[in-house]
Parts: C-alpha cells; structure tokens; sequence
C-alpha cells in the first residue's frame, strides 16, 4: 500500500509545475500549523499549490490544518490530496474503534469526513475519485483523491445599473 501511495505522490508531483507545498516534508506540515493558528492573512498565498498524500491524517485538528492550508495557498491555489477516508455505518465506527490500537493506524486520525471538512474551510472541491487499496487494515482500506481549489469572489459594484 505504501509503495501505492508513493507513485500516487510522485505523479501529481510531475504533474504540477508552480511553486508547491509537499506536506510530507515535517517543516510543512509546521507551515501549515503556524498559518492555522495565526489569526491573519499575513504571508498568505505563497503556494500555487500544495499536495498531501495521506499526510492531513497526521494533523490532530483537521480544521486548523485545513484552515492553515487556505491561508497558504494563491488566489486559485489548488490543494492536491490522497487521504484515507472514514467507512460509513455503525460498523464501520465499531471495527474502526477496535482497529485504532493497531499499530498500522496509531496516531493517525482516519475517522474523520476529509471532504466535508475541505469544504468547511471554503475550499471548493473540484474533481474526487473514490478508491480501495490492496491493504489487510480496515481503516486504511478506502481512500479520496482530490482537488480543491481556493477561489476568489469576483468584486461585486453596489452601484444601480443605469
């Protein structure tokens, strides 16, 4: 699975050619911390795009990070991400519940709704592929590919059309 994930990264690497955030790098999953936890827009839109591959896993407070990433990126920045996504179902919750001691999935949060909190943050997700990897631990076994976008709102006049 992790060889997967890997080719994954490296292709949406090739594939995108302006300035980019990979969080699999510990200094920017910190970028990403600082920019949540700092009130402003300061030093804002540095990155044109950031990718994470089953890195947002990692962040304790997915809406801080998230946050911290929409801070981050360009006017039209994209966010690029491969992340485990939680099994819908009561037992999904149980299995996933008795799964979090495994050492496979220890100190990673895969319960949690990565699309929906994408969204909460004012990102707009523009393209999402669903898939299963080949993998004997349940909670890592369905995954998203994405991409979300931070658009800018056109300026509206509050002028009367004459």
């Amino acid at each position: 699975m992790q060889r997967l994930l890997i080719d994954r990264r490296l292709r949406l690497l090739a594939d995108i050619d302006v300035d980019v955030l990979d969080l699999s790098s510990p200094a920017a999953r910190a970028e990403v911390v600082a920019a949540g936890k700092a009130g402003t827009d300061d030093g804002a839109g540095r990155y044109r795009a950031i990718v994470s591959v089953a890195e947002l896993v990692r962040f304790p407070d997915l809406v801080l990070a998230l946050r911290g990433i929409h801070r981050l990126l360009a006017d039209d920045g994209d966010l690029w991400l491969v992340e485990p996504v939680h099994h819908a179902g009561a037992g999904a919750i149980v299995l996933g519940s008795l799964w979090s001691i495994h050492p496979a999935v220890a100190g990673v949060h895969v319960e949690r709704d990565v699309t929906l909190a994408v969204r909460t943050v004012g990102l707009t997700l523009t393209d999402v592929e669903r898939f299963a990897m080949p993998t004997t631990v349940y909670p890592l076994r369905l995954f998203v590919q994405a991409r979300a976008r931070r658009l800018v709102e056109p300026v509206r006049s509050g002028g009367a059309a004459a």
